[in-house]
C-alpha cells in the first residue's frame, strides 16, 4: 500500500510538541483529512550511464536519514572498541563508513549544519566562493514565529531549496522526525505557504514534507517513526536524535551520561535496522545514512576550529554499498581524507561532510541534485 500525504501545519509556541498521527487520520491540528498519494512520477536515474561506476547501481525504493546530535566520532570510536553499541558495529560491518568526516567548516552548530544537510550548501561564504552559493543561516534559537531559512538566511537568495523539495516534486513521499522545538524552521519553511510551486510533473503542491514531527522524548519519538515506517515507509526520512547532544550540555563530552545517551541512541538505531531487515517492503530496498551535525569538549561544541567539534562520522548501510568499507577508499574518486586538518569548502578535494546527506540521499533515490547545490554528495568509486 502506498502512503499518504498528511498536510500537517503544527502549531509554534516555544516548546513544540506534535504528536503524530496514524496516517490517513484526521490532525486536529490542521483540520485537514490526509490526501491519498498518488504513484511517483518516473524517476530520471540520474547516476545511470555514468564513466565512474558509482556505489549503488540501480535506485533504492527509500532512504533514512539518521542525525544523532552532538556525536562525536572519538567518542563514538572508543564505544565501537569496547563492544558497547552493537548497532552501529552492524553499519561498519555491514556498509561503508569513516570516523573523519567534517562538519561545516564556520560553525559547529545545530541548525546551521542541519540546513546544510538538507541542502547540500555550506553556512557560511568565504573568500573565492559566488555569492549566491552558502546558505547563510546562522542562528540556532528556536525561530521567530514569521521566520523561514529562506528569509533568514543568505540575502543572495529568494528560496533555499531543499533534498525535499527534490524527492516531493517527483513524486515521492517525506517526512521529518525531530526532537528538538527549533526544527520547526524546517516545517515552516518548506509548509504550503513558504515552499516552492511543484515545477516537476504533475503538481504535488507547495508544502514539501507530507509528515512533520516534533517529540521531544526521542523513545517516543522513534517509536512512532517506527512504526510508520513498518506500515506506510516514506520514500525519504529525516529523523533526528537529540540525546548525546543533551546530555553533552549537561555533563560534558565523553561523560558517563553522554555515553549513556550514545548507547540509546546505538538502540534506538537499532529500532530502524530491525524494521528494515524484516519488512519485505524495505528489504533490500532501503538505505540508511547516519552522520551528526557536531561533536563536542567539556560542555559545549561552539569552536568550529577544535577537532572534537568539527569531526564526526558519516555510515552508509544498504543494497549495494560495500560492507566494511573505508567510505574515502570507495569515493577516492570524489574525496580525499582530510587528516587532522579542516579544509575550506573552495578545496580542490574535500572531506566528506554533513552537508554530503542531500545530495546523497537524493541520489541513492535516483533523483538529481538539490538546485543550486555546492556539496556534491556523489560517492563515485575509483
Amino acid at each position: 500500500m502506498m502512503p499518504h500525504r498528511s498536510m500537517l501545519q503544527p502549531p509554534v509556541p516555544l516548546l513544540l510538541l506534535v504528536t503524530l498521527l496514524a496516517v490517513g487520520c484526521r490532525s486536529p491540528l490542521s483540520g485537514q483529512s490526509a490526501v491519498p498519494r498518488a504513484e511517483p512520477d518516473p524517476r530520471p536515474v540520474v547516476h545511470s550511464g555514468e564513466s565512474n561506476p558509482p556505489i549503488v547501481g540501480v535506485p533504492v525504493q527509500h532512504v533514512v536519514v539518521i542525525s544523532v546530535d552532538g556525536l562525536g566520532s572519538s567518542f563514538l570510536a572508543k564505544l565501537l572498541k569496547a563492544g558497547m553499541v552493537p548497532s552501529f558495529a552492524r553499519l561498519q560491518k555491514e556498509g561503508a563508513w569513516t570516523h573523519n568526516a567534517r562538519t561545516n567548516h564556520g560553525t559547529t552548530v545545530t541548525l546551521p549544519n542541519h540546513i546544510s544537510m538538507v541542502t547540500g550548501r555550506p553556512a557560511l561564504a568565504v573568500e573565492g566562493m559566488a555569492a549566491a552559493t552558502n546558505h547563510g543561516y546562522t542562528s540556532n534559537v528556536v525561530p521567530g514565529p514569521m521566520e523561514t531559512f529562506h528569509r533568514g538566511g543568505n540575502p543572495e537568495l529568494t528560496y533555499l531549496p531543499t533534498l525535499f523539495d527534490v524527492a516531493h516534486d517527483w513524486g515521492l513521499v517525506t517526512g521529518m522526525f525531530a526532537s528538538k522545538p527549533k526544527f520547526v524552521l524546517f516545517s515552516r519553511s518548506l509548509d504550503g505557504d513558504s515552499g516552492a510551486q511543484d515545477a516537476t510533473g504533475r503538481n504535488d503542491g507547495r508544502a514539501k514534507l507530507d509528515q512533520f514531527v516534533i517529540n521531544e522524548d526521542t523513545q517516543k519519538l522513534v517509536g512512532a517513526f517506527v512504526e510508520i515506517l513498518a506500515r506506510t515507509p516514506p520514500h525519504l526520512s529525516f529523523l533526528h536524535l537529540r540525546d548525546p547532544d543533551t546530555a553533552g550540555h549537561v555533563s560534558g563530552w565523553g561523560g558517563a551520561g553522554y555515553m549513556d545517551a550514545v548507547r540509546r541512541a546505538d538502540t534506538q538505531i537499532g529500532m530502524v535496522l530491525e524494521v528494515v531487515t524484516h519488512n519485505p517492503a524495505l528489504k533490500g530496498r532501503t538505505a540508511i545514512i547516519v552522520t551528526s551535525d557536531h561533536g563536542g569538549t567539556g560542555q559545549s561544541h561552539g569552536e568550529p576550529g577544535i577537532a572534537e567539534h568539527y569531526t564526526i562520522s558519516f555510515h552508509v548501510w544498504g543494497p549495494g554499498i560495500p560492507a566494511g568499507a573505508d567510505l574515502y577508499d570507495v569515493a577516492a574518486g570524489s574525496y580525499a581524507n582530510p587528516g587532522i586538518t579542516r579544509p575550506l569548502p573552495t578545496a580542490a578535494k574535500q572531506p566528506i561532510r554533513n552537508g554530503d546527506v542531500a545530495n546523497f540521499a537524493l541520489y541513492l533515490l535516483g533523483l538529481p541534485p538539490v538546485p543550486g547545490s555546492s556539496i556534491k554528495g556523489h560517492l563515485d568509486q575509483r
